[in-house]
């Protein structure tokens, strides 16, 4: 996996692994990464985080920086 992938890519990455007909631990896991990942987008137009705008963090911020590890 790239390391210097899109926002898009990443939030199509995690629902690949998505099945909407289950609802088990899993799941609820994939709903929670993804949550993270929808709140967690550059601003458009800067270089920052949504999600860390008050800290005015760069995207991406530590947050993407460790799912994009973990999915690695």
């Amino acid at each position: 996996m790239d390391v210097n992938m899109t926002h898009d890519e990443l939030l199509a990455k995690i629902l690949e692994g998505i099945d909407l007909a289950r609802r088990d631990r899993e799941q609820v896991a994939y709903d929670a990464l993804l949550a993270v990942v929808e709140l967690h987008k550059p601003i458009e137009g800067t270089p920052y985080c949504e999600g860390c705008d008050l800290l005015r963090r760069y995207y991406p911020c530590p947050t993407i920086q460790a799912v994009r590890k973990e999915l690695q």
